[in-house]
């Protein structure tokens, strides 16, 4: 089903390893801009960082997706203000939000596979997409919320506040990416 790439991400595409270097450096500095817009929210804020990394991943295909964000999180362990709030460290995955952080890489690349592997045909596809990306990250999410607070606060705290604009916000992401993708 699989076997090979059948739509390639039009999104500053280039065979370039120093231009698809480029890409990945500047999308982690919008992923990083990106996770500054925030409303305090307890004990996870309300921001744009799982769409943003959702959007990556439609936008960009699986391996610089993953890449961006793989440097993005690097950088915030590396100390750099980053993260939601402008938190860095080591010290934030110890953190509620934690679990949402450890989410994105794999919902970067996955949703990145899915378009590359045809989900880019059209709207409804790619909000589908974006659907299983948000799902991994707020798996992760609230696996680690649950840790420690509990099933009923980790729903509560780390998905119900989410419901109604997370949806919103993956349906923008997908009308962005549907004139992102070519067939091959």
């Amino acid at each position: 089903m699989f076997a090979e790439i059948k739509y390639r991400p039009l999104f500053l595409s280039h065979d370039s390893l120093f231009l698809n270097g480029l890409v990945v450096l500047l999308a982690s500095i919008v992923l990083a801009i990106v996770s500054q817009i925030a409303l305090p929210w307890q004990p996870v804020p309300l921001t744009f960082q799982s769409a943003m990394v959702v959007l990556l991943g439609l936008t960009l295909g699986s391996k610089r997706a993953a890449a961006a964000v793989a440097l993005y999180l690097l950088e915030g362990v590396c100390g750099l203000p980053v993260f939601a709030e402008g938190y860095a460290g080591l010290s934030v995955f110890a953190m509620p939000g934690a679990g949402y952080l450890l989410g994105f890489l794999p919902a970067a690349f996955i949703t990145g596979f899915l378009m590359e592997n045809g989900m880019a045909k059209n709207v409804f596809r790619i909000f589908m997409t974006a659907l299983v990306g948000t799902i991994i990250i707020f798996f992760c999410g609230v696996l680690h919320l649950q840790a420690l607070f509990g099933w009923k606060n980790a729903f509560a705290f780390g998905v119900k506040p989410f419901l109604i604009t997370e949806p919103l916000k993956l349906l923008i992401a997908s009308f962005i990416a549907i004139k992102g993708w070519k067939h091959t």
